[in-house]
């Protein structure tokens, strides 16, 4: 379901924080979305695009379902100090085509994109998974979180 109101409400929200160079830890449509607002491009339906069904799993949510490989020299490999990480997946659309000044970090073994960094933003990481569902049950998860927390402690002045 499209909601224009909550569609240009976070619009507004991201290019903000972008603009003020606030830390932004995007995910799942979240990832999309910053994908979107820098000029990317979205698979709107994984299973009738790709033919890849898995992504929209039917376990648990805090249970994972697919790896995910990381780019060694990216944050979030260094943040999880593992070149893969088992994830779960609820989303039926992907990153395509990567906005401007995004890299590709994180991906699933069928090529679709799992995570993205920003090459000059000092923290822009999004990730196409929901560590949050996750967090508690695998503590490798909460890596993320204590990062993402790290980089906003370190721009308090933002807030001040």
């Amino acid at each position: 379901v499209v909601s224009e109101s909550r569609d240009d409400f976070e619009f507004r929200l991201v290019r903000k924080f972008f603009e003020t160079r606030k830390p932004i830890l995007a995910i799942c449509r979240g990832t999309q979305l910053v994908n979107v607002l820098l000029g990317g491009t979205l698979i709107q339906d994984l299973p009738a695009q790709a033919g890849i069904s898995h992504h929209a799993q039917t376990s648990p949510a805090d249970c994972p379902v697919h790896g995910v490989e990381f780019r060694d020299d990216s944050r979030l490999a260094h943040v999880f100090g593992a070149k893969m990480i088992e994830v779960n997946s609820t989303h039926h659309q992907a990153v395509e085509k990567l906005g401007e000044e995004l890299c590709l970090s994180g991906w699933s073994e069928e090529g679709v994109v799992e995570a993205f960094e920003h090459r000059i933003h000092p923290f822009l990481i999004g990730v196409q998974w929901h560590p949050e569902r996750l967090a508690e049950a695998r503590n490798d998860h909460q890596k993320l979180f204590d990062d993402f927390v790290r980089a906003a402690a370190l721009k308090r002045d933002f807030y001040e």
